[in-house]
């Protein structure tokens, strides 16, 4: 398992479905949490969960509930 680290020029993110299906939901790590990238993300279904050392966990959620 791979987690991608985001670069901070550019706010794609990859796959949810592959973070889902693979990586517990961690589509990727970055070193920032600006509007642009957080308006990305939202827009994909994934979301900032924490953060730790000055880095900050981009997970995707799952539209299925059990």
């Amino acid at each position: 398992m791979r987690i991608p680290l985001l670069a901070p020029d550019n706010y794609a993110f990859p796959d949810p479905a592959y973070a889902l299906a693979r990586c517990d939901g961690l589509v990727g790590v970055s070193g920032d949490l600006d509007a642009g990238r957080l308006l990305e993300a939202y827009r994909n279904g994934v979301f900032p969960w924490f953060s730790r050392d000055g880095w900050f966990f981009w997970y995707a959620v799952s539209a299925r509930v059990r």
